[in-house]
C-alpha cells in the first residue's frame, strides 16, 4: 500500500527537491586588485616631489603675496594721481602657473586736448639670466632676478619724461626686497646677525655677534669677517661698528676649542634645518681679510659693537657681508628694543 501511494506521488508530481544537508557557503566577496609594491628608492622618489611641490607652493605664494602688496600700494595711491584712475581689480589677474600679473594701460590727458600713454606691467617669469638682481633694459623695461628661486619679475614702464607721475617702478623695487631676505635660506653661506640682550637702553653701545656659516655640503672660500667685509645700517642709516680681536691661543687650547666650537656648528645648523634656532653661536676666527676655506659646519664668528641710540623705539639692524653670490649678498637683520634710561636712584 505504501509503495502503491509512492508511485502514485511521483507520478503526479514529480520527483521530490532534495534538500541539503549542510548549510551553504556564502560567496565571498569580489577581493580588489592590491597596489604592487614599490621600492625604497620610488618612495623617497615620491617624497621627494610632494617635497618639492610644497616648496614650490610656499614660493608662489611668497611672491603673490608681494605683488598683493604693490596692488594695495597702488590702490592707495589712487586719490593722489589722476592717472591711475582706471586701476582696478581687473589689471590683477592669475596666470596659468599660479602666480599674479599686474597690467595698467591709459591715457592721460593734457593742456590743449592733448593725451599720453601711460602704462605699467608686471609678471613672473622663468629665470634667464643670474647677473644682478636689477636689471634695467632700454624703452622702460625691467628685469629683476630672483636666482635662487629660478624666477624673474619682467616688465616695463611708460609714462611721460618730463611729468611726475606714479612711480611704479619704485614702489616694485621697494616691494621686491623682502624677496631678497626671503632667499637667503637658500644660500649656501649663512650670514647671522646675534644679540644675547633682549634691550638696550638709551646711548648704551650695541653688542652682538655676527656669523658667517657654511651651511653647504661643499667648501668654500671666503673672507675673514672685520670692517672691510662687513656693512651694517641701523634703521636703513649707515651705523657706526668696531670689530672685536680675535682670540690668541696656545695650539693646544686653539684645538680644543675648535672641536667644541665645530660640534657646536653643527648642532646649530641642524637645528635651523629643522627651523629651531640657538641663542648662541660658537665658530672659529681669522683675521680681517684673510682668505679661508670653509668646510660643511664651519662658522666665522666676530664681536661687534655699534653705537648707541638716543631715543627710545625698536631698531632694525640689518648687515650685508660683501661677496656676490648668484647676484646676491648675504644679509641679516634683527630688531633690537632700546629703552629710556633711567635715572639711578
Amino acid at each position: 500500500m505504501k509503495k502503491s501511494l509512492l508511485i502514485f506521488l511521483f507520478c503526479c508530481f514529480g520527483p521530490m527537491p532534495t534538500v541539503p544537508l549542510y548549510a551553504q557557503e556564502a560567496s565571498a566577496p569580489a577581493v580588489s586588485p592590491q597596489p604592487s609594491p614599490v621600492s625604497v628608492d620610488e618612495a623617497e622618489d615620491d617624497q621627494d616631489k610632494q617635497r618639492d611641490n610644497d616648496d614650490d607652493k610656499k614660493v608662489n605664494d611668497k611672491i603673490n603675496e608681494v605683488i598683493r602688496k604693490i596692488y594695495d600700494q597702488i590702490i592707495a595711491a589712487k586719490v593722489r594721481y589722476k592717472e591711475l584712475a582706471a586701476f582696478d581689480e581687473k589689471c590683477m589677474t592669475m596666470d596659468p602657473n599660479g602666480f599674479l600679473t599686474i597690467k595698467y594701460e591709459t591715457e592721460v590727458p593734457a593742456p590743449r586736448g592733448e593725451t599720453y600713454p601711460y602704462a605699467f606691467k608686471l609678471v613672473v617669469e622663468p629665470l634667464r639670466s643670474e647677473k644682478a638682481p636689477k636689471i634695467i633694459l632700454k624703452d622702460g623695461q625691467f628685469e629683476y632676478a630672483l636666482p635662487f628661486l629660478d624666477l624673474q619679475f619682467s616688465g616695463y614702464v611708460v609714462k611721460h619724461p618730463i611729468r611726475r607721475q606714479f612711480d611704479f617702478q619704485a614702489v616694485f623695487e621697494r616691494a621686491a626686497e623682502e624677496l631678497i631676505d626671503y632667499q637667503q635660506q637658500f644660500l649656501p653661506l649663512r650670514f647671522m646677525i646675534i644679540v644675547e640682550e633682549k634691550s638696550f637702553n638709551t646711548n648704551q653701545p650695541i653688542k652682538f655677534k655676527v656669523v658667517l656659516a657654511n651651511a653647504s655640503e661643499h667648501n668654500i672660500l671666503v673672507k675673514g669677517l672685520g670692517q672691510e667685509t662687513l656693512f651694517f645700517t641701523l634703521n636703513n642709516a649707515v651705523w657706526g661698528t668696531n670689530a672685536g680681536q680675535a682670540e690668541v691661543l696656545s695650539p693646544r687650547e686653539k684645538r680644543r676649542q675648535e672641536r667644541q666650537k665645530q660640534a657646536q656648528m653643527r648642532a646649530f645648523l641642524r637645528a635651523q634645518r629643522k627651523g629651531q634656532g640657538l641663542t648662541t653661536v660658537m665658530g672659529k676666527r681669522t683675521k680681517v681679510g684673510e682668505q679661508i676655506i670653509l668646510r660643511e659646519g664651519e662658522a666665522l664668528v666676530i664681536d661687534f659693537v655699534g653705537e648707541g641710540y638716543r631715543r627710545a623705539q625698536d631698531v632694525e639692524i640689518r648687515g650685508i657681508y660683501q661677496m656676490n653670490v648668484k647676484g646676491l649678498r648675504p644679509t641679516a637683520k634683527v630688531t633690537v628694543k632700546i629703552v629710556k634710561e633711567q635715572p639711578s636712584s
